[in-house]
């Protein structure tokens, strides 16, 4: 709790959209979120950019609006509380987004 009171975000007027760009803001780096086909059991991941400040957080493809709010909510949270992570290069990053749309940066 001390986490999230230490952001001084207004919940009162909550949307994800507007909760990512405040830690985006706070934490002085930019966050991506994908719809990704994740293996069987898995519904999301996150990741941090080795070579800049960028977040990577990829949802399970097909879920539900509030099911993907929970999982970009449980991923940002590793984030918040400072949990190691995956570090990937832009290299590794469109080397596995190959076959999707254009990267969204």
């Amino acid at each position: 709790m001390l986490i999230l009171k230490s952001l001084h975000y207004d919940f009162r007027i909550f949307t994800i959209e507007d909760f990512i760009a405040w830690i985006e803001r706070v934490k002085g780096c930019k966050i991506f979120t994908f719809e990704w086909h994740m293996p069987a059991g898995l519904f999301g991941a996150w990741m941090s950019d080795a070579e800049e400040p960028k977040e990577y957080i990829f949802y399970r493809q097909g879920v539900e609006t509030l099911h993907r709010n929970h999982i970009i909510l449980h991923e940002l949270s590793h984030l918040l509380c400072g949990h190691p992570t995956v570090r990937i290069t832009l290299a590794m990053f469109k080397e596995s987004y190959q076959g999707h749309a254009d990267l969204p940066y």
